[in-house]
């Protein structure tokens, strides 16, 4: 049995587990309910924050992965805003 804050090796078919006490199945904290809201948009749109974590390569049992993984949905959050910015300004000058 694997202890508290060890690594387990597993395939990719393998059934992911986490340790009692754990907090690492559930999305990590953030700083306001509308950052919460929003990282969790991202999360969703992958089907979960365990399946955002796999499909940016990063493990379940690794805090250090899941500071990456918010930093990632942060990122993706922040390059859609600027897009969305981009966007709106471009229109209201095509108006004119």
């Amino acid at each position: 049995m694997a202890s508290k804050g060890s690594q387990e090796s597993g395939g990719l078919g393998g059934k992911t587990s986490t340790t009692s006490g754990s907090k690492a199945a559930s999305t990590p904290a953030t700083n306001t309910p509308s950052e919460a809201s929003s990282l969790n948009s991202v999360y969703n749109s992958y089907g979960g924050y365990p399946n955002f974590m796999h499909s940016s390569g990063l493990r379940m049992w690794n805090q250090e992965d899941h500071n990456e993984a918010k930093s990632i949905a942060q990122a993706f959050l922040d390059a859609d805003r600027q897009a969305a910015k981009g966007r709106s300004s471009s229109k209201s000058h095509g108006n004119q």
